[in-house]
């Protein structure tokens, strides 16, 4: 059973007219296709489409972006991962689905293939290599989602590794209530400097207490703490009654 037979025109334009349709509703859609040359060497192709009055099509919004296979870096896994983002190529000056049933990739133009069996699966011949993809009509108004398909993109620094301890440091009675104090200890086992520290805690009303902002429920170093890395220390300390046992966490780290 072969996947595409070739149709008449009429087919595929019966076939595209959804997408034709939503794009006219000013819907983005979204081309995911790919390809096989000769040699072996696979394509892969993505793009965000938007209907074009002018062009009487649905038109690239942007470059479509081509990866291949035949590009590829060894990885941190020491792993050979193919198609490499930084090695792309080069993208299409013009993309174009018509209504009529063809498409145009750059310069060249050609007839597409298309089989009710198929649903939204689509194929084209061009420079003997052939090509399937899919559409997909994205919802209002949602627009153009992010294709995730060699963007730039940022890391998240990893969390810094802190942790809150106590200790008492002494304790003593005045007028039948004993009062404690305690050292609150927040140690850094990240590897870079941590200069700002926010804690929580529970059951926490102290008379007193140093080295230290308290701003409503939230505990905060001051602006001169930095606790070097690798099992670095910062003391800050307060005085409570020995009755009111307080819990710290930490909310958050830099």
């Amino acid at each position: 059973m072969t996947l595409f037979a070739i149709a008449s025109a009429d087919s595929c334009v019966t076939q595209l007219q959804q997408y034709i349709n939503a794009g006219q509703g000013y819907q983005c859609i979204t081309y995911s296709g790919t390809a096989i040359t000769p040699s072996g060497n696979q394509f892969a192709l993505k793009g965000n489409l938007m209907y074009s009055r002018y062009f009487d099509g649905i038109r690239q919004q942007a470059p479509v972006k081509i990866l291949q296979s035949d590009s590829y870096v060894c990885g941190s896994n020491l792993l050979n991962q193919p198609f490499d983002v930084a090695q792309p190529s080069p993208q299409p000056s013009e993309f174009v689905v018509y209504t009529n049933g063809t498409i145009q990739v750059g310069n060249k133009g050609a007839t597409l293939y298309c089989s009710a069996a198929t649903g939204n699966t689509f194929g084209f011949l061009m420079d003997g290599v052939v090509h399937t993809f899919v559409l997909i009509i994205n919802p209002l108004p949602v627009g153009c989602p992010a294709l995730h398909f060699g963007e730039s993109c940022t890391v998240a620094p990893p969390s810094p590794k802190v942790s809150v301890s106590k200790k008492v440091a002494s304790s003593w009675t005045t007028d039948n209530v004993e009062y404690v104090q305690y050292d609150v200890i927040v140690k850094n086992d990240g590897a870079s400097t941590i200069t700002q520290v926010t804690m929580t805690a529970t059951d926490f009303n102290p008379t007193s207490s140093w080295n230290v902002i308290l701003n409503g429920g939230e505990i905060s170093l001051p602006a001169y703490a930095s606790i070097a890395p690798n099992g670095g220390t910062f003391t800050w300390g307060y005085i409570s009654t020995a009755a009111q046992i307080s819990l710290f966490s930490i909310k958050s780290a830099q």
